[in-house]
């Protein structure tokens, strides 16, 4: 037996809806092809996967029973594949999954970030580069990791919870264990604290490091009020 997938896909025709189709394939390139061949006038888009042993392919019909369980009214129609939520919160459900799963590494976000540009106008030529008031937080046990924004470097906070996945296929990898080489992680089981702030170039290469596997953390890393980072600086 393979494996397949439990996917996330939207569409430009739900434009002013939150509308998502949440699915089952073992080829999903396969099936947003097909999919784009019905009457519609452009093709679906994948926003994420998740990939399951192909011996449990109700995957998506135990996530579509949560999911109607919480809000029946969530679902379009009884039998179809389509519901009332945004991709970030389809994809919120997803990893909720693969977290109770101890499978985040097999979590992806497929559909390309968007670029966000957040900045102060000074005058005709001048920009302030972003930074941010609040922190943000990756919540997990037994504690959290926190980020914040100073002068567009994604700075992850000494104390920080990591989560040791020494896995090959965590894309953190090499820059983890070296880390915990040069004593810039202490370990404690699969968790780890980090012992002094660490920079990075984006919020997914943060969140990245954190989880140990490859998200948007545009989306992964929220406020304690619970905006996600482009909620928060699209405000």
């Amino acid at each position: 037996m393979g494996n397949a997938y439990i996917y996330i896909m939207t569409n430009k025709t739900f434009s002013g809806h939150n509308w998502v189709k949440i699915g089952y394939a073992k080829d999903v390139e396969k099936r947003r092809r097909q999919l784009s061949t019905t009457n519609i006038p452009y093709p679906y888009e994948v926003y994420a996967t998740y990939e399951i042993p192909e011996s449990t392919h109700l995957g998506d019909k135990v996530l579509h029973k949560i999911i109607t369980n919480l809000n029946p009214n969530l679902r379009l129609s009884a039998n179809r594949e389509f519901f009332e939520m945004s991709p970030e919160q389809a994809y919120d459900l997803l990893s909720a999954m693969a977290i109770i799963h101890n499978r985040e590494d097999k979590l992806v976000i497929c559909k390309k970030e968007k670029t966000i540009i957040k900045t102060l106008q000074v005058d005709n030529t001048k920009t302030l580069p972003i930074t941010t008031k609040e922190e943000l937080y990756i919540k997990s046990q037994p504690g959290n990791a926190i980020l914040i924004i100073q002068d567009d470097q994604y700075i992850v906070k000494k104390n920080s919870i990591i989560r040791i996945n020494l896995k090959q296929n965590n894309p953190a990898l090499r820059e983890l264990q070296q880390d915990i080489q040069n004593g810039l992680i202490t370990i404690s089981e699969q968790f780890g604290v980090l012992n002094q702030d660490k920079y990075f170039k984006s919020p997914s290469g943060a969140a990245k490091y954190v989880m140990g596997c490859s998200v948007n953390g545009w989306i992964t890393w929220k406020t304690a009020s619970g905006k996600n980072l482009e909620q928060y600086l699209s405000k």
